[in-house]
């Protein structure tokens, strides 16, 4: 279903404002910050159309509203630009790609084992620049992952019952990528909620790179994840590597 322009705008703002806040968004903090010409009694009103819709959700009945998987993926759909990747970050991410590079063109069949490492490195630096967890597939059956830590210190991941079932996820990772490995082609995939075959409480973003063996680069994350930043990662290293 296409939602009419007011509905767009303050799905966006919705959504954007908790990326940033992990917290219920209130309409008297949407009417401060993002659409001033609107009372928050009229945003109420949307809001509250909104949630009949199933694009936000609200925790209790004094709380302000929070995106539903639904909202996500309207969000990515129609809303997602891919801006560049943040300069402070560049130089970082640069350095471990040119050593790959480096590696891959030294000679005709690259030292196997070292090019791993290094794109293992890559992975790291990743995982520090998004603060997501990062994962790096060799072969459906062969993969590597950091930055776990990330994932558990997310607010929405402080419930226990999350926790448990995040640590199912890590267990089962290698039927996760069996599931995705072939899907995956030129173009970022972006996996969200019930579409996550890692977890359901998540999203993924996964690139496929074609330098000497194929290798699956993802960015697993909350829905809550910034993606933006996390887009243009994935599009520069892609950039770099293919």
């Amino acid at each position: 279903m296409k939602l009419n322009a007011r509905q767009e705008n303050l799905l966006q703002a919705v959504v954007k404002e908790h990326i940033k806040s992990a917290e219920p968004i209130g309409s008297v903090l949407l009417s401060d910050k993002y659409l001033k010409d609107l009372s928050s009694a009229t945003l109420r009103n949307e809001m509250l159309e909104l949630s009949e819709l199933g694009y936000l959700s609200q925790p209790h009945i004094s709380a302000g509203r929070l995106p539903t998987e639904q909202a996500y993926k309207y969000y990515v759909n129609n809303f997602l630009i891919n801006f560049e990747i943040k300069k402070k970050i560049q130089p970082e991410i640069s350095r471990a790609l040119g050593r790959i590079l480096k590696e891959c063109q030294k000679q005709d069949q690259a030292d196997v084992l070292t090019t791993r490492q290094l794109i293992k490195n890559l992975a790291k630096k990743l995982a520090a620049a998004s603060l997501e967890t990062i994962m790096v597939a060799f072969a459906p059956n062969d993969f590597y992952y950091t930055g776990i830590a990330n994932l558990f210190a997310k607010p929405e991941f402080q419930n226990q019952d999350l926790i448990y079932n995040l640590s199912a996820v890590l267990d089962n990772l290698d039927e996760g990528l069996k599931t995705v490995f072939r899907q995956v082609e030129k173009d970022v995939k972006i996996l969200i909620g019930s579409d996550n075959p890692f977890c359901h409480d998540c999203s993924i973003m996964i690139a496929r790179f074609n330098f000497n063996n194929e290798v699956l680069l993802g960015i697993l994350g909350p829905m809550r994840m910034d993606y933006e930043t996390n887009l243009a990662l994935l599009e520069f290293v892609k950039e770099q590597l293919i």
